[in-house]
């Protein structure tokens, strides 16, 4: 018999509360309190500040190069490198204005730009660094490092022993309250959405520089806040460590089970920490379901998601992006689609390659940091693709995933083959006809999910997973989820298009779509890819100011 207080039940709880339906939506905030708009940077004063070089915009490898997977040669681990990895996945990449209101667009994706992930870096000494070895927090309005914790060599030593050398950790983190100010207790979801898309920024822009990062999902969440010196008590605005990324040489990736000796990590967790963090917001609303359910999710040692294991990675050749922008431009210009035209349509031959690209095999290096067998499959709502019938269809990713999903599927749907797509890609038709009112409703009634090209339900084996491994499981569900986001994100504007991610859907009413009648599969996210209408009203700013980037110019 099953306890309701083990965090397996409790997650359980917690995805339920925070569906939304057609009668109720999750139990939120009803409206924004902009007196306790969470301060969208956090900043330790009194910690000291190292200044990181802005790279130069020309140059670099192309989108292309960095997606399929070409080995780049790795460059020096140092201040420059450190600032160009961050600058292209994390910094701040434009202002928006509105009449006197301004606020800043990242890197990386945000539900509702809120931006709830932190970014720590865990270094050797670095060439051009004041001081020693470190551990360090990005502030991405400055572009600098503030020092947390100064290591000693022997015990960075002891941290890294086991990787390829040189190595870099990243560690990332959560602040719930920045989402739940306006999400409420359907926040925790999309913090790990945001975590997933960070992950995937991260990793792209290693390969840039021609390494590779991998997740260290060995650690605990107790040893991964001692690392980073999150996890202190500070009410709603508690920052929570997350998960590791070890960065080394892409032709010596990190072994996919390393983790640091439990000795080490004490030592750091036992140094003094630098800086106090500045207040968020005046006041707060607790959210008693998020707060449990982020109880619940802490992992314990060793404990990490099977390996997907060596297999046959697709060639580059199978699936090119003829994209030859600079991928600091291309990543750098990403923009979240506020709204699509209606009427314009993508090409079959695109649409292929898109969802090719979206196979775990891909060389694209964003399927490297995640080395678990895959678990998100890809619903699609095709509107407007010259050369393929309107329609429900799905995308299997991952071995014996059509099988699984045509079980539990209702079994009216046709798994029809789609003339014309590649041999290797196992996209099949489930019913055609009209599918915009069905992306529309089910995306909280958002136009947005039928004006565009497609429209995405991502689903994951919940149950399964949640009972093989555990409640600390659930949210490496949306991370994979905000990964394949990433790539969507990235992919469209090589298509000429934009894409946007939806957190707001209606949970059963797709289940009850696709024939789900319990918990085997849920859907996590939804997407919409299309033309997009750009909003005249905004003016868009640089990312920094021309006297600071000109300071700290790059060679």
């Amino acid at each position: 018999m099953q306890r309701h207080d083990d965090p397996a039940s409790t997650i359980r709880a917690y995805h339920e509360v925070t569906k939304h339906g057609f009668e109720a939506y999750a139990p939120g905030p009803g409206g924004l309190d902009w007196a306790t708009q969470p301060d969208p940077f956090l900043r330790f004063a009194g910690a000291q500040t190292i200044p990181l070089p802005f790279p130069t915009e020309d140059g670099g490898p192309t989108f292309s190069s960095v997606w399929e997977g070409q080995m780049l040669p790795p460059r020096s681990l140092d201040l420059t490198s450190i600032g160009a990895l961050l600058y292209d996945s994390l910094a701040i990449s434009a202002w928006k204005q509105a009449g006197a209101s301004r606020w800043a667009l990242r890197v990386d994706p945000s539900s509702g730009n809120l931006h709830p992930t932190e970014c720590y870096v865990l270094s050797e000494r670095l060439p051009s660094a004041p001081g020693g070895p470190m551990v360090a927090h990005y502030a991405p309005k400055e572009h600098l490092l503030e020092v947390r914790m100064h290591l000693q060599p022997r015990t960075v030593s002891a941290l890294l022993e086991g990787l390829p050398r040189p190595a870099l950790l990243i560690g990332l983190s959560s602040i719930h309250w920045r989402e739940s100010w306006k999400y409420g207790e359907r926040a925790l979801r999309y913090c790990n959405h945001d975590l997933g898309h960070a992950i995937g920024a991260l990793a792209l822009a290693a390969a840039s520089q021609g390494w590779t990062a991998r997740l260290c999902d060995a650690l605990s969440t107790e040893e991964v806040d001692q690392l980073l010196g999150t996890g202190e008590e500070r009410g709603v605005e508690s920052e929570q460590g997350e998960c590791l990324l070890a960065l080394t040489p892409h032709a010596r990736p990190a072994p996919i089970d390393w983790r640091p000796s439990p000795e080490s990590v004490a030592e750091v967790g036992a140094l003094e920490r630098e800086g106090t963090p500045n207040a968020l917001s005046p006041s707060h609303v607790p959210w008693p379901h998020l707060a449990g359910a982020a109880r619940a999710i802490r992992k314990g040692p060793d404990s990490h998601l099977p390996s997907a294991g060596p297999s046959a990675r697709l060639r580059a050749s199978d699936a090119t992006v003829a994209r030859a922008t600079p991928f600091r431009t291309a990543v750098r210009s990403r923009r979240s689609a506020l709204d699509f035209d209606g009427v314009g349509t993508m090409g079959a031959t695109d649409l292929f390659l898109m969802l090719t690209s979206l196979d775990p095999q891909h060389p694209a290096p964003l399927w490297e940091a995640l080395r678990w067998s895959a678990m998100v499959q890809v619903v699609l709502y095709l509107h407007r693709v010259k050369g393929v019938e309107p329609g429900l269809y799905v995308l299997p990713r991952g071995t014996d995933a059509q099988e699984h999903l045509r079980e539990a599927m209702d079994p009216a749907f046709a798994w029809a083959r789609v003339e014309g797509a590649p041999e290797g890609l196992p996209l099949r038709l489930l019913r055609a006809g009209d599918a915009r009112d069905a992306a529309m409703h089910g995306s909280c009634h958002q136009q947005i999910a039928s004006d565009g090209c497609l429209a995405v339900s991502m689903l994951v084996p919940f149950e399964q997973t949640i009972e093989r491994h555990g409640a600390w499981a659930y949210p490496r569900m949306f991370w994979e989820c905000g990964l394949l986001g990433q790539a969507l994100y990235l992919l469209a504007p090589a298509m000429g298009l934009r894409a946007t991610g939806i957190g707001c859907f209606f949970d059963d009413p797709i289940h009850r779509l696709l024939g789900l009648h319990d918990r085997t599969y849920q859907c996590l996210y939804n997407f919409a890819i299309g033309h997009p209408v750009e909003d005249r009203r905004l003016t868009t700013l640089p990312a920094y100011a021309a006297s600071l980037v000109g300071q700290r110019r790059s060679g």
